[in-house]
Order: C-alpha cells, then structure tokens, then sequence
C-alpha cells in the first residue's frame, strides 16, 4: 500500500510473511518505508526487496566467513578484554 506525504513523499507499507523451516509456524510482519522515488509499487517493492538482499547477503557472510562465527570470534574477544 502506497500512501501520499505531501508534495514529494509517500509511505510504504509493506506485509510479509515466512514460514520457519523447524518449527512450520508463520511469522506476519509489516514494515514501513518513506520514499521519494517516482515509481509505481512493483518497482517500489522490487528495490525493498533488492536492498534486504544486500543487506542479508552482508548479515551472512564477512570476508567469506559465516558472520556467526565472525561474531561469536569478537564475542571472545571482548569477554577477554573485559575480564582483564
């Protein structure tokens, strides 16, 4: 759903849905976005959805490494220089 801010702007509302693979429950979120973009919804949505895969993508992997394991290395880390 698109709604009209003023002149230039306009809020996104967009629902999602996902199952979780383990457990078979649906999740239902909605997220909100402010645009200035002069697009119709379907390029609106393809650009959100375009942006969460970087971001995803960048979540997942550092230099080639799961970022779990990036953090739980940095977690260590940082237990050992508050512990001195």
């Amino acid at each position: 759903m698109i709604i009209k801010i003023g002149r230039d702007y306009k809020l996104i509302k967009v629902e999602t849905a996902r199952t979780i693979k383990n457990s078979g429950k649906t999740e239902h979120n909605t997220r909100y976005y402010i645009s200035s973009k002069k697009a119709n919804a379907e390029v609106l949505n393809d650009n959100i959805r375009s942006h969460w895969a970087i971001e995803n993508n960048y979540y997942y992997t550092l230099r080639g490494e799961p970022m779990l394991e990036v953090w739980n290395q940095l977690y260590h880390r940082l237990l050992i220089y508050l512990h001195y």
